[in-house]
């Protein structure tokens, strides 16, 4: 019974509707018909998945915004064991939603809603029925005697297919809020409150307002309405013009003319000078007759240099090149290569050039032979600004032959640019900075830095033989102190084999105490006393 009264009801609305788009010049009624999947949740269980099946109508009262109804019935079930007491719920909601289309004039629509309403429902024990259940014939008996109902808030968002201009798919997913809803609609005491619904179905749009110059615009919007047939025209329903210069398209041979652009009555750009460029974009609007013109309404300039071809007594210069009056490549430097191709367009009067314009450079060290004081460098030498080699150390020796290059200022030094230590037959030469740590036979760090003088020397004499003696002072006793020596001299050996001396240019010695060359009743003196001794060999 109340099935017949939500489909009475909803026959009623659509009979409104069509009244009052009879009355609203702009509504468009629709009709539809969906189905629906349904299911309860917000209780401790949701219900099983089941369907709903109803009608739907609405008006729009302009082209994205509509009043709709819509009236369904359906049931639901819990999710419960089969050996226990069974309920199903059948559910009857009339909603009433404000809708709006996001688009218009589409195939595709999408669109949201939102509305109200009651849901009517009625919860049955059908524990002992053995008939299947379905959408219009409730079975069992109500547990609350009576139907229910309950006001509902509704939302959601959809869209609209149109196969045709009057025939749409319809689907959508709707969310129903259960308002102050305290009752159990599953027999389980279990209350939900949120019914969820996905729809599907047709939808079938009538009516609509009047449009006597059958150019699609509604008389109600149409500013032009005795447009004659066939004409495009705007939202205004007059005739476009696409470039608003006052000329309609179908009256306008030019009808891209940009916006402020002067016409004439062909709704064409104006040409004072009868060129073939309009004057809006001829930047040489006097031009001569018969001139030859470029796009811009200027005469021809081939190379673009600036200077018309018929002035032009250098007519292909490059792109880009600066000319003289007579449109021939500049040569700042008088040197024959213009600047456009002279790699060194300041070159000094007289001076001989190469093919790129710039000084020749005989040995290629980048300093110009004019400027080059030594003009014969070997290729890959660094040079100073005078085109010589460097010296970096100011010994003498330039850089690319210099061994020691970082020889001290002022040393003398041998023709390999090294310090010379004055090495000679049967008189020792002791160096200052060969030490060693307190009791050891280590080299320190310093000592090393010293000793690479001396590497230096015999690498570069390699005729030269060296014996090394130690010798310390006489804190200890006589075996400790010959011992001790005898290490140290070994270690300063060690140090020029490990570097690639021959071993049979090397000799060591350890003296002790012997012979020391200072008192040794003072610190300074027995520090002097412990010393390495280096001799030549003949």
């Amino acid at each position: 019974m109340e099935l017949k009264k939500i489909l009475f009801f909803s026959f009623l609305v659509i009979l409104f509707f069509a009244n009052l788009n009879a009355q609203i010049d702009g509504g468009m009624v629709y009709l539809g018909a969906h189905f629906s999947g349904i299911q309860l949740i917000g209780g401790e269980e949701n219900s099983k998945i089941k369907c709903w099946t109803g009608l739907n109508a609405g008006v729009f009262f302009s082209k994205q915004i509509g009043l709709e109804l819509n009236a369904s019935t359906g049931w639901t079930q819990p999710h419960k064991d089969q050996n226990s007491t069974q309920y199903v719920t059948y559910l009857y909601p009339i909603t009433a939603n404000l809708r709006f289309n996001f688009a218009k004039d589409k195939k595709f629509i999408p669109y949201g809603f939102l509305g109200g309403g009651l849901l009517h429902w009625d919860l049955r024990d059908v524990t002992n029925e053995t008939d299947d259940i379905g959408f219009f014939d409730r079975k069992g008996h109500s547990v609350n005697g009576a139907m229910q109902k309950d006001f509902i808030i509704n939302t959601g968002a959809g869209f609209n297919y149109f196969f045709t201009r009057l025939l749409a798919f319809d689907t959508s997913l709707r969310y129903h809020q259960i308002v102050e809803h305290g009752d159990d609609l599953s027999g389980y005491n279990d209350q939900h409150t949120v019914a969820l619904e996905l729809r599907a179905g047709f939808t079938f749009f009538f009516g609509g307002p009047k449009d006597t110059d059958k150019d699609g615009v509604k008389n109600k919007y149409d500013f032009c309405p005795e447009t004659p047939k066939g004409i495009e025209v705007d939202s205004d329903g007059c005739p476009i013009d696409s470039d608003e210069d006052g000329v309609p398209n179908y009256k306008d041979k030019c009808s891209n003319t940009p916006d402020g652009v002067k016409v004439d009555s062909n709704g064409c750009a104006v040409d004072s000078d009868k060129d073939g460029i309009a004057d809006y974009i001829d930047k040489c609007a006097n031009t001569p007759k018969r001139a030859k013109v470029d796009k811009n309404g200027c005469p021809i300039d081939s190379d673009k240099d600036g200077v018309a071809d018929y002035k032009d007594k250098c007519s292909n210069t490059p792109d880009g090149v600066k000319v003289d009056s007579n449109g021939c490549a500049i040569d700042s430097d008088k040197d024959g290569i213009a600047d456009y191709e002279d790699k060194c367009p300041n070159t000094p009067e007289g001076v001989k050039i190469d093919l790129n314009g710039c000084p020749i450079d005989t040995d290629e060290d980048g300093i110009a032979d004019y400027q080059d004081k030594c003009a014969n460098t070997p290729k890959g030498i660094k040079v100073d600004n005078n085109g010589c080699a460097l010296d970096t150390d100011y010994d003498g020796i330039p850089d690319h032959k210099d061994k020691c290059p970082r020889t001290k200022i002022g040393v003398q030094v041998d023709r390999f640019g090294c310090e010379i230590i004055k090495f000679e037959a049967e008189k020792p030469i002791i160096l200052d900075g060969v030490t060693f740590a307190s009791g050891k036979s280590v080299l320190t760090l310093n000592a090393k830095t010293t000793l690479t003088m001396v590497l230096k020397t015999l690498e570069n004499y390699p005729e030269m033989k060296l014996a090394i003696n130690g010798y310390t002072d006489n804190t200890g006793s006589l075996n400790y102190n010959v011992t001790l020596s005898k290490k140290r001299a070994e270690a300063v050996m060690n140090f020029f084999i490990n570097s690639g001396i021959d071993a049979d240019r090397l000799s060591s010695k350890g003296f002790g105490p012997k012979d020391p060359i200072a008192p040794n009743n003072t610190k300074e003196g027995r520090a002097r006393n412990r010393r390495i001794e280096f001799l030549q060999v003949k």
